[in-house]
């Protein structure tokens, strides 16, 4: 790895790092207000509505933004105006279109099999549906800003603008009124969602390459295009699901009570991969350069480097987390959410050895992979799934950790097999 390379690394893990930082205290501070304004109960009932719409919003993105981070990055590289001009006009028509057809789907789905069985409880539905559109342009936004090498200016309208505006809208009504309902903290979520769009698109038309504007969009493969999105789609897809398997079934076999608690110590828990999301904006486009110029020994370096600040991070906040989340909860949340301890405990240990194995999941989707990525994650989540059927009725929030920690570790083994035998690069933390 250069100079010139180790540099830019550097300088673009602090800038993500700071990003990142405040991206943290603000998903803290609105945890910490929702939490009081709505109430455990309250808190669990917008918890489950946003996991559905977060899961509802997959097909919407179709794994376009993973195929615009690594085509973007090449076409950047070369100075292939011509051809970047073509991805994204693709990649802008083709998340639209998804997106329609996805809030369509839902909306037949509801009216075909829900609505009949409760006709009067859909405001949170109607209002969710509408952050399904901005929930996938903004991730092909961040996408496009990444691969020309912005990435921690695309990072900021999704990650400090809308939680801010956000934390604002929530701050204001739980001070004047006292309280919040689902319903109301879903029309802000829509808010802050539209004027975080508004800023990212002003940000992407400001820093895109001059270049752009003047070239001529060929008619570009967009065959190829499509056929690497499927299994990339299918890969962020079953991600989201896996990390919302857990809240999912909370939903299901518990109570709003227990989702609530759940959803405060998951927050917490972001603090422990707090390393791993801030150089996951980096790691992709660094790791298809690396690819692309057959340079195993700095794709190597990259990933190894990226490994030892994340699982610094997962360290000091799983130690601070286990010696003091008793006492952190108790003060900040209030005296109800404390049951959540052993949880978040089980699940910071899952996310310290998540963060061992290095970007292995990264690796895999940037060199071709991607299929070895999605078998992988495919059995984690059939683990996932019927470990939480069988842990959550006998042992609550603790069992749904274990299943998210179980399949965690094991998605981890699979896929690091696969980065050893298929990449050959040693992407773990212990170099093997």
């Amino acid at each position: 790895m250069s100079r010139l390379d180790r540099n830019y690394l550097m300088k673009a893990f602090g800038g993500s790092a700071l990003v990142k930082m405040v991206s943290l205290g603000l998903g803290f501070v609105l945890t910490l207000i929702l939490a009081r304004a709505l109430s455990p109960d309250g808190y669990g009932i917008y918890s489950f509505a946003i996991a559905v719409i977060t899961i509802a919003a997959i097909p919407a993105q179709m794994g376009i933004p993973e195929v615009v981070v690594r085509e973007t990055s090449k076409f950047f590289v070369n100075e292939n105006w011509s051809a970047l001009k073509r991805l994204w006009r693709w990649a802008i028509f083709a998340v639209l279109a998804s997106s329609g057809l996805a809030v369509a789907a839902l909306l037949a789905c509801y009216i075909l099999w829900f609505y009949p069985a409760s006709p009067h409880d859909n405001s949170l539905l109607w209002l969710g549906l509408l952050l399904i559109p901005f929930m996938a342009l903004a991730s092909l936004r961040g996408a496009m800003l990444s691969g020309i090498r912005r990435v921690v200016i695309g990072q900021f309208p999704e990650f400090i603008v809308r939680p801010f505006i956000l934390s604002v809208l929530v701050g204001i009504s739980f001070i004047w009124n006292g309280s919040t309902s689902p319903q109301d903290a879903m029309v802000y979520h829509v808010i802050a969602a539209v004027i975080a769009f508004i800023v990212g698109t002003t940000t992407l038309l400001k820093f895109s390459p001059t270049e752009i504007k003047s070239a001529e969009a060929y008619e570009g493969n967009t065959s190829l295009w499509i056929k690497s999105a499927i299994p990339l789609a299918l890969i962020s897809g079953m991600y989201v699901v896996n990390q919302q398997l857990d809240i999912l079934f909370l939903g299901w076999l518990g109570v709003a009570e227990d989702v609530g608690i759940y959803k405060v110590i998951s927050q917490m828990g972001l603090f422990v991969i707090f390393g791993q999301q801030m150089v996951r904006g980096v790691i992709s486009t660094e790791i298809s350069r690396h690819w692309a110029k057959n340079d195993l020994f700095g794709l190597e370096k990259v990933v190894q480097l990226s490994g030892k600040i994340s699982f610094g991070t997962a360290l000091l906040f799983t130690i601070i987390f286990i010696c003091f989340g008793n006492p952190l909860l108790s003060l900040l949340f209030g005296l109800e959410y404390v049951g959540g301890y052993k949880a978040m405990v089980i699940l910071c240990l899952g996310q310290l050895i998540n963060a061992s194995f290095g970007p292995v999941g990264n690796i895999l989707n940037m060199t071709g992979y991607a299929n070895s990525s999605l078998v992988a994650l495919g059995f984690a989540i059939v683990i996932n799934c019927f470990l939480n059927v069988l842990l959550i009725p006998l042992w609550g929030l603790e069992g749904a950790a274990c299943a998210t920690t179980v399949s965690i570790i094991v998605w981890n083994l699979m896929l690091w097999k696969v980065v050893r035998k298929s990449v050959q690069v040693r992407p773990t933390i212990f170099k093997v």
